[in-house]
């Protein structure tokens, strides 16, 4: 079993196949794994991206027993 990646645009249904991998075209038996993103969670709301957090550590000194006594 071999596996190629690409991306591409569905229309009316239709999955078109870049030329590169014309081996496939005669396939007669494939499987798809198609991955999408909606941007919307399923609430129906619009997903916000998170960006990158920076903590300043300096200066902090991390005590073992203190964080195994939490």
């Amino acid at each position: 079993m071999y596996a190629v990646e690409f991306e591409t645009d569905i229309k009316n249904g239709i999955v078109r196949i870049p030329k590169k991998f014309k081996d496939l075209q005669d396939k007669k038996s494939v499987k798809l794994f198609i991955v999408y993103d909606d941007n919307k969670n399923k609430n129906g709301f619009k997903r916000k991206k998170m960006s990158a957090v920076s903590i300043d550590t300096k200066g902090f000194k991390f005590n073992r027993e203190e964080a195994h006594e939490r």
